[in-house]
């Protein structure tokens, strides 16, 4: 019986675009990203096609997606009917052909733990596409985030820059398969052998007739000449955190999470005080390949619930795994290659490269920072204002809000920079010093570091403003540091006797 699981995002018409940094969408986009984001589907793919071509072939029990086209801007190396599509090289051609051997099969019955994490979704998918060596400078794969996890994205399909990642995957590496020679460029031995002799009959007529928006829609930006077939098992892990040291929380948070799912990882040393500072941590888990209904397909945990965490039992599963249910688990460095090389015709070849390259650039992981309001009190019996994003953690007794200040982020984005905030008891006042990133600013004579508050940035990017820094003193008793980005403000406060001190980091309006 053919199975279809389907993950679908339902897309936030009430998204709140004014918490991020980005502009109103149209009506027109948001009903066009409606349409197009269909999430992750994982196919029992027999006989099933895409517009009317075949995404298995007579060659797929031996030699599974080899030859196919794929795109690498969805997911990586998997079979979800979205990403791999049908097939350019005609792998029986090249099989029955006795007078060339460019085919290579191997048993491998091997398994592995193939790790990644990223400090954000952008650091994350990088890491993925370099190890590939596309030749781009790129984050691509989106789909490796996106269709486990539908907050990843906004209606713009931007990346929200506040998640960490990470990925498991246990490999059970069956068999590789693989066509012999250099592909490195369109004029190897290799490649021109292929594309005078050895394409789909299909592809072929379907490239002299189409254009290569059409070319790529269909059979994707690459083709897959080095394929890995076996059964996977992976686990998804996204969280946030205030820390700045996102990247090493990432791969804490998912040892962490995997060590309490799978049993694996419990080796770790994980750091108590980063993983204190993790929230809004899960983990989502897909098998691919073996028999199904051996366990449970997908599932999903909050690691924050304070809940106990069964561990799941994956022996029933991997008992099942037979040839017959291989499924594609991996792609290794250089298996990508790009589909233009097998297009005959120059000029057509030529206009291919061009539209790819723009495709590539077009569907590759872009990022947005999303705002938070940071509100200001002032107490006016000690002449203190006071900044925070948590207004709910704070003593305020004696202290009047008096509304957004500006906004600022409550992590560390690229390009943002930890914003500290001291406590001097003598002058019962508040002062702010951005950090570098790097090391905890030097806690000024006679006050108290109270960690970091919120974080800025370094400069006018993303439509930052500057936040003017001003200072009065009164008495030892009334000293306040007041912190503004309304320059009228400022001009009031210089001629109320307040100096000024320049400006002290960027924010949003």
């Amino acid at each position: 019986m053919k199975k279809v699981f389907y993950q679908c995002i339902f897309a936030f018409l009430t998204f709140l675009v004014s918490c991020s940094v980005e502009h109103e969408p149209s009506q027109q986009k948001i009903e066009k990203i409606i349409n197009e984001e269909i999430e992750e589907k994982f196919f029992d793919l027999e006989e099933l096609s895409s517009n009317g071509f075949n995404l298995r072939t007579s060659s797929y029990s031996n030699y599974n997606l080899l030859g196919h086209g794929y795109d690498v801007t969805k997911n990586h190396a998997v079979e979800d009917g979205s990403s791999n599509k049908p097939q350019v090289i005609d792998i029986a051609a090249l099989e029955s052909d006795n007078s060339v051997n460019l085919l290579f099969t191997s048993p491998i019955n091997m398994q592995t733990n193939d790790i990644e994490f990223g400090e954000n979704a952008y650091d994350f998918s990088s890491k993925i596409t370099s190890s590939q060596d596309l030749n781009v400078q790129l984050a691509l794969f989106g789909k490796k985030i996106s269709s486990k996890f539908s907050n990843s994205k906004n209606i713009l399909n931007k990346f929200n820059s506040k998640f960490i990642y990470g990925s498991h995957q246990i490999s059970y590496r069956k068999k590789s398969a693989r066509i012999i020679g250099s592909f490195s460029t369109p004029d190897t031995n290799e490649s021109i052998n292929i594309r005078n002799n050895y394409l789909n009959s299909t592809f072929l007529a379907f490239v002299n007739s189409h254009t290569p928006q059409e070319i790529v829609q269909n059979y994707g930006t690459h083709v897959l000449v080095d394929v890995v077939i076996g059964a996977a098992f992976e686990l998804s892990y996204q969280a946030e955190t205030n820390s700045t040291e996102r990247l090493q929380v990432a791969e804490i948070g998912l040892h962490f999470g995997v060590d309490s799912l799978v049993g694996i990882g419990g080796n770790q040393n994980f750091s108590e005080n980063l993983l204190q500072t993790i929230k809004n941590g899960r983990i989502k888990w897909t098998a691919r390949g073996g028999n199904p209904s051996a366990s449970i397909i997908s599932g999903e945990i909050n690691l924050n619930s304070g809940q106990p965490i069964n561990q799941l039992n994956l022996g029933p599963w991997e008992a099942s795994h037979t040839e017959s249910n291989y499924v594609l688990i991996d792609v290794p460095n250089n298996g990508y290659v790009p589909i233009y090389f097998f297009v005959t015709d120059i000029t057509k070849r030529n206009a291919l490269k061009s539209y790819i390259d723009s495709y590539l650039v077009n569907n590759s992981i872009s990022m947005f920072d999303e705002k938070i309001s940071v509100i200001r009190y002032y107490n006016h019996s000690r002449l203190d204002h006071l900044y925070t994003i948590d207004s709910q953690n704070e003593l305020l007794g004696g202290y009047i809000q008096e509304g957004t200040a500006f906004f600022a982020l409550s992590y560390k984005a690229p390009q943002a920079f930890p914003v500290y905030r001291f406590y001097g008891s003598k002058g019962r006042n508040h002062y702010y010093i951005k950090g570098d990133g790097n090391s905890i600013p030097a806690t000024p004579s006679g006050y108290v570091n109270q960690g970091i508050v919120f974080y800025a940035y370094g400069s006018n990017i993303n439509g930052a403003k500057p936040v003017y820094e001003l200072y009065k003193h009164e008495s030892s008793s009334r000293v306040n540091h007041l912190y503004t980005i309304d320059i009228n403000e400022k001009n009031n406060a210089v001629a109320s006797g307040y100096q000024y001190l320049g400006i002290k980091f960027y924010a949003l309006p």
